[in-house]
């Protein structure tokens, strides 16, 4: 049984991985933006279906900074 995500949840996650490195108060960040309550977003945010969408996303953003510092180092790598 497949759940499909909302345009807002869909939203919501990519606000999650953008604002990643500054998680403070997120809960009430995304509530602010986006018109809802802190436990509208915190029961959002605990549905099974929700987590695991963003942690294949969260997974695909880290694959590809890796290839891109990867590169990045063994392009240095060269003039050391």
């Amino acid at each position: 049984m497949s759940v499909e995500l909302t345009d807002r949840e869909h939203q919501i996650i990519q606000q999650l991985i953008l604002d990643r490195w500054n998680p403070h108060r997120i809960n009430k960040k995304i509530a602010n933006h986006h018109g809802l309550t802190i436990n509208q977003v915190k029961y959002m945010r605990s549905k099974p279906a929700f987590k695991a969408e963003h942690d294949k996303q969260l997974a695909n953003v880290a694959v590809s900074q890796f290839r891109q510092y990867g590169n990045q180092i063994r392009g240095y790598s060269r003039w050391i």
